[in-house]
């Protein structure tokens, strides 16, 4: 998310299905100002979107080869995934 107006968030409004974004508490890429940033835009926007913030895990927390993996919250994060599929392919 930036304030340049190809920023990806930007899109992210116009989006008519179901967003989930699930971000690690602690990473230097995008900050937790962002990450609140970014959940509050798409709640101006109305967009049927869900940021999810795992609290204190880095970022690549959900990839089992990084040295950061947190297995408590990939299990979560890859829960996440099909559920939306579930909800939303039936």
């Amino acid at each position: 998310m930036t304030r340049d107006s190809d920023s990806p968030h930007l899109a992210a409004q116009n989006a008519t299905g179901e967003l989930y974004f699930g971000c690690a508490e602690k990473d230097p890429w995008t900050p937790i100002s962002i990450v609140q940033e970014l959940s509050l835009e798409l709640s101006k926007a109305s967009v049927n979107a869900e940021v999810e913030v795992y609290p204190g895990v880095d970022h690549a927390f959900a990839f089992q080869e990084r040295p950061t993996c947190d297995k408590a919250a990939a299990e979560r994060h890859w829960e996440r995934m099909p559920a939306l599929f579930r909800r939303r392919m039936d």
